[in-house]
Protein backbone atom coordinates (compact mmCIF):
# COMPACT_ATOMS: atom_id res chain seq x y z
CA UNK A 1 0.00 0.00 0.00
CA UNK A 2 1.35 3.44 -0.92
CA UNK A 3 2.57 5.62 1.87
CA UNK A 4 1.39 8.80 0.12
CA UNK A 5 -1.80 10.39 1.35
CA UNK A 6 -3.97 13.31 0.39
CA UNK A 7 -2.42 16.80 0.72
CA UNK A 8 -3.26 18.63 3.95
CA UNK A 9 -4.59 22.09 3.13
CA UNK A 10 -4.31 23.65 6.56
CA UNK A 11 -4.20 27.44 6.98
CA UNK A 12 -0.41 27.84 6.80
CA UNK A 13 -0.19 25.57 3.75
CA UNK A 14 -2.85 27.63 1.96
CA UNK A 15 -0.99 30.84 2.83
CA UNK A 16 2.30 29.44 1.49
CA UNK A 17 0.67 28.29 -1.75
CA UNK A 18 -1.02 31.67 -2.20
CA UNK A 19 2.27 33.50 -1.63
CA UNK A 20 3.88 31.42 -4.37
CA UNK A 21 1.11 32.45 -6.74
CA UNK A 22 2.00 36.05 -5.90
CA UNK A 23 5.56 35.44 -7.11
CA UNK A 24 7.45 35.08 -3.83
CA UNK A 25 10.50 32.83 -3.75
CA UNK A 26 11.16 29.95 -1.37
CA UNK A 27 13.86 32.00 0.30
CA UNK A 28 11.43 34.86 0.95
CA UNK A 29 8.76 32.51 2.29
CA UNK A 30 11.16 30.67 4.59
CA UNK A 31 12.01 33.99 6.23
CA UNK A 32 8.41 35.23 6.28
CA UNK A 33 7.07 32.09 7.94
CA UNK A 34 9.93 31.82 10.45
CA UNK A 35 11.94 28.95 8.97
CA UNK A 36 15.73 28.91 9.22
CA UNK A 37 16.14 28.11 5.52
CA UNK A 38 14.44 26.68 2.44
CA UNK A 39 15.21 23.11 3.55
CA UNK A 40 13.10 23.42 6.71
CA UNK A 41 10.26 24.91 4.66
CA UNK A 42 10.51 21.93 2.28
CA UNK A 43 10.38 19.55 5.23
CA UNK A 44 7.21 21.20 6.53
CA UNK A 45 5.48 21.00 3.14
CA UNK A 46 6.63 17.39 2.69
CA UNK A 47 4.94 16.49 5.98
CA UNK A 48 1.77 18.00 4.53
CA UNK A 49 2.19 15.74 1.46
CA UNK A 50 3.47 18.34 -0.99
CA UNK A 51 6.49 18.09 -3.28
CA UNK A 52 8.55 20.83 -4.93
CA UNK A 53 9.04 21.49 -8.62
CA UNK A 54 11.01 24.49 -9.91
CA UNK A 55 8.33 25.19 -12.51
CA UNK A 56 5.13 24.33 -10.62
CA UNK A 57 6.23 25.23 -7.10
CA UNK A 58 4.67 23.10 -4.36
CA UNK A 59 2.11 20.57 -5.55
CA UNK A 60 0.43 17.46 -4.05
CA UNK A 61 2.86 14.55 -3.86
CA UNK A 62 0.13 12.22 -5.07
CA UNK A 63 0.30 13.86 -8.51
CA UNK A 64 3.98 13.07 -8.88
CA UNK A 65 3.63 9.57 -7.50
CA UNK A 66 0.98 8.36 -9.88
CA UNK A 67 2.34 5.47 -11.98
CA UNK A 68 2.71 7.63 -15.09
CA UNK A 69 4.68 10.32 -13.22
CA UNK A 70 6.76 8.11 -10.95
CA UNK A 71 7.88 4.91 -12.72
CA UNK A 72 9.94 3.87 -9.72
CA UNK A 73 6.72 3.15 -7.82
CA UNK A 74 6.24 0.26 -10.24
CA UNK A 75 9.88 -0.77 -9.88
CA UNK A 76 10.10 -3.25 -7.01
CA UNK A 77 13.84 -3.69 -7.42
CA UNK A 78 16.42 -2.44 -4.93
CA UNK A 79 16.92 0.75 -6.98
CA UNK A 80 13.18 1.44 -6.99
CA UNK A 81 13.02 1.02 -3.22
CA UNK A 82 15.89 3.49 -2.81
CA UNK A 83 14.05 6.08 -4.92
CA UNK A 84 10.94 5.63 -2.80
CA UNK A 85 12.96 6.10 0.40
CA UNK A 86 14.33 9.38 -0.97
CA UNK A 87 10.83 10.52 -1.86
CA UNK A 88 9.52 9.74 1.61
CA UNK A 89 12.16 12.06 3.05
CA UNK A 90 12.32 10.48 6.49
CA UNK A 91 15.98 9.43 6.08
CA UNK A 92 19.04 11.28 4.81
CA UNK A 93 21.33 10.01 2.00
CA UNK A 94 23.86 8.43 4.37
CA UNK A 95 21.13 6.71 6.39
CA UNK A 96 19.53 5.33 3.24
CA UNK A 97 22.91 4.07 2.01
CA UNK A 98 23.60 2.23 5.27
CA UNK A 99 20.09 0.79 5.45
CA UNK A 100 20.35 -0.54 1.89
CA UNK A 101 23.77 -2.11 2.52
CA UNK A 102 26.18 0.44 1.03
CA UNK A 103 29.31 1.73 2.72
CA UNK A 104 28.62 5.30 1.60
CA UNK A 105 26.10 7.30 -0.39
CA UNK A 106 28.76 7.56 -3.14
CA UNK A 107 28.61 3.78 -3.54
CA UNK A 108 24.83 3.99 -3.60
CA UNK A 109 25.01 6.66 -6.31
CA UNK A 110 27.20 4.44 -8.50
CA UNK A 111 24.77 1.56 -8.00
CA UNK A 112 21.81 3.74 -9.00
CA UNK A 113 23.61 4.94 -12.11
CA UNK A 114 24.29 1.35 -13.11
CA UNK A 115 20.54 0.69 -12.76
CA UNK A 116 19.71 3.60 -15.10
CA UNK A 117 18.73 6.03 -12.35
CA UNK A 118 20.20 9.53 -12.42
CA UNK A 119 20.10 12.21 -9.73
CA UNK A 120 17.62 15.04 -10.33
CA UNK A 121 18.52 18.14 -8.31
CA UNK A 122 15.11 19.76 -8.88
CA UNK A 123 13.15 16.97 -7.21
CA UNK A 124 15.90 15.88 -4.82
CA UNK A 125 15.56 12.27 -5.93
CA UNK A 126 16.70 9.70 -8.48
CA UNK A 127 14.71 9.37 -11.69
CA UNK A 128 14.74 6.40 -14.02
CA UNK A 129 15.89 7.05 -17.57
CA UNK A 130 15.97 5.16 -20.83
CA UNK A 131 19.43 3.52 -21.07
CA UNK A 132 19.49 4.43 -24.79
CA UNK A 133 18.98 8.10 -23.95
CA UNK A 134 22.09 10.26 -24.17
CA UNK A 135 20.99 12.07 -20.99
CA UNK A 136 21.91 9.03 -18.94
CA UNK A 137 25.49 9.05 -20.20
CA UNK A 138 25.80 12.82 -19.84
CA UNK A 139 24.29 12.93 -16.38
CA UNK A 140 26.35 14.84 -13.80
CA UNK A 141 28.22 13.09 -11.03
CA UNK A 142 25.23 12.38 -8.80
CA UNK A 143 27.37 11.11 -5.94
CA UNK A 144 28.73 14.64 -5.63
CA UNK A 145 25.55 16.57 -6.45
CA UNK A 146 23.48 14.50 -4.07
CA UNK A 147 25.45 15.88 -1.18
CA UNK A 148 24.82 19.43 -2.37
CA UNK A 149 21.04 19.31 -2.70
CA UNK A 150 18.37 19.99 -0.20
CA UNK A 151 18.22 16.26 0.62
CA UNK A 152 21.64 16.50 2.26
CA UNK A 153 22.59 20.03 3.29
CA UNK A 154 26.27 20.57 4.17
CA UNK A 155 27.21 20.26 7.80
CA UNK A 156 27.65 23.66 9.43
CA UNK A 157 29.97 24.57 12.26
CA UNK A 158 28.35 25.94 15.41
CA UNK A 159 29.46 29.44 14.40
CA UNK A 160 27.94 29.08 10.92
CA UNK A 161 24.72 27.68 12.34
CA UNK A 162 24.47 30.65 14.68
CA UNK A 163 24.94 33.05 11.76
CA UNK A 164 22.26 31.24 9.75
CA UNK A 165 19.81 31.69 12.61
CA UNK A 166 20.12 35.46 12.16
CA UNK A 167 19.16 35.43 8.46
CA UNK A 168 15.41 36.03 9.05
CA UNK A 169 16.28 39.05 11.20
CA UNK A 170 18.69 40.40 8.57
CA UNK A 171 16.04 40.01 5.88
CA UNK A 172 13.55 41.88 8.05
CA UNK A 173 16.05 44.68 8.60
CA UNK A 174 16.60 44.83 4.86
CA UNK A 175 12.87 45.20 4.26
CA UNK A 176 12.70 48.02 6.81
CA UNK A 177 15.82 49.71 5.46
CA UNK A 178 14.19 53.09 4.78
CA UNK A 179 12.71 53.31 8.27
CA UNK A 180 16.02 52.33 9.86
CA UNK A 181 17.84 55.05 7.92
CA UNK A 182 15.28 57.60 9.12
CA UNK A 183 15.78 56.55 12.73
CA UNK A 184 19.56 56.63 12.46
CA UNK A 185 19.57 60.04 10.82
CA UNK A 186 17.24 61.61 13.38
CA UNK A 187 19.09 63.74 15.94
CA UNK A 188 19.23 61.69 19.13
CA UNK A 189 20.05 64.09 21.92
CA UNK A 190 19.25 62.40 25.22
CA UNK A 191 16.88 64.47 27.34
CA UNK A 192 16.09 66.95 24.57
CA UNK A 193 12.34 67.43 24.10
CA UNK A 194 11.27 67.33 20.44
CA UNK A 195 9.42 70.35 19.10
CA UNK A 196 6.62 70.21 16.54
CA UNK A 197 4.83 72.95 14.63
CA UNK A 198 1.26 71.67 14.55
CA UNK A 199 -1.03 73.40 12.02
CA UNK A 200 -4.69 74.14 12.68
CA UNK A 201 -6.94 76.45 14.68
CA UNK A 202 -6.40 76.38 18.49
CA UNK A 203 -9.26 74.72 20.37
CA UNK A 204 -10.08 73.76 23.95
CA UNK A 205 -10.72 70.18 25.03
CA UNK A 206 -11.43 69.24 28.65
CA UNK A 207 -10.52 65.75 29.85
CA UNK A 208 -10.46 64.06 33.24
CA UNK A 209 -7.41 62.07 34.36
CA UNK A 210 -5.45 61.20 37.49
CA UNK A 211 -4.40 64.11 39.72
CA UNK A 212 -1.02 62.39 40.11
CA UNK A 213 -0.57 62.47 36.34
CA UNK A 214 -1.68 66.12 36.26
CA UNK A 215 0.93 66.95 38.90
CA UNK A 216 3.57 65.15 36.84
CA UNK A 217 2.67 67.32 33.84
CA UNK A 218 2.99 70.46 35.97
CA UNK A 219 6.35 69.36 37.41
CA UNK A 220 7.76 68.48 34.00
CA UNK A 221 6.54 71.76 32.53
CA UNK A 222 8.27 73.74 35.26
CA UNK A 223 11.50 71.74 35.24
CA UNK A 224 11.94 71.54 31.45
CA UNK A 225 10.39 74.90 30.62
CA UNK A 226 7.83 73.32 28.31
CA UNK A 227 4.24 74.56 28.05
CA UNK A 228 1.40 72.20 28.99
CA UNK A 229 0.03 72.54 25.45
CA UNK A 230 3.36 71.41 23.97
CA UNK A 231 3.58 68.44 26.33
CA UNK A 232 0.22 67.12 25.17
CA UNK A 233 0.96 67.84 21.51
CA UNK A 234 4.26 65.96 21.73
CA UNK A 235 2.67 63.08 23.63
CA UNK A 236 -0.15 62.71 21.10
CA UNK A 237 2.16 62.92 18.09
CA UNK A 238 4.50 60.29 19.57
CA UNK A 239 1.51 58.10 20.45
CA UNK A 240 -0.06 58.28 16.99
CA UNK A 241 3.29 57.66 15.31
CA UNK A 242 3.93 54.55 17.39
CA UNK A 243 0.47 53.03 17.16
CA UNK A 244 -0.47 53.04 13.50
CA UNK A 245 -1.00 56.69 12.54
CA UNK A 246 2.52 57.45 11.29
CA UNK A 247 1.37 58.39 7.78
CA UNK A 248 -1.39 60.64 9.14
CA UNK A 249 1.07 62.39 11.45
CA UNK A 250 3.53 62.99 8.61
CA UNK A 251 0.74 64.41 6.46
CA UNK A 252 -0.41 66.68 9.31
CA UNK A 253 3.05 68.08 10.01
CA UNK A 254 3.71 68.73 6.31
CA UNK A 255 0.67 71.02 6.03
Amino acid sequence: MSKYTEPIYEKKVREILECFKQGKTKEQLAAEFGYANEKTLDNFMRRKNFSWDKNKGYYPTLEKNSPQNAPYLQDHSKAGKIAIMYEEGSLGPKEIAVKMGFESHSDLAQFMKAKNYIWDADTGNYIKVDPDNDDADNAPDDSRIEGDTSSAPPQLTSEQAELVSYLPLLRLLGEKNERLVELLEEPAVIGQVPRYVVPGVPTTKSIHFSNALAQMVADFSCEKNVKHKEIFEIALIEFFTKYGYEKEVKHLLKN
